[in-house]
């Protein structure tokens, strides 16, 4: 995977929770807040596309992503990090 890319495969369907929201929207969110735009920023961007999200909903799914990620490192021990680096 290229840097900038974000593969939506890599999104679990738990972490949508109630599918309210499509896995693309999420990911898409997600890249547009690490590529340097404020949460208020992305939620507006999001709207352009007919995406009905609050700036709050944004953190939460970039909170969520981080204890999902913290979770499979500490499950892994680090061999996704090795991975991901090759």
């Amino acid at each position: 995977m290229l840097p900038g890319k974000l593969n939506i495969d890599l999104i679990p369907y738990e972490f949508v929770g109630r599918e309210r929201t499509e896995r693309w929207a999420i990911g898409l969110a997600i890249l547009l807040y690490e590529s340097g735009l404020s949460l208020r920023n992305v939620a507006k961007t999001l709207s352009y596309l007919d995406i009905d999200i609050t700036w709050r909903g944004v953190h939460y799914w970039i909170q969520k992503l981080g204890e999902i990620l913290e979770e499979v490192l500490w499950k892994n021990d680090g061999d996704l990090l090795q991975n991901v680096s090759s």
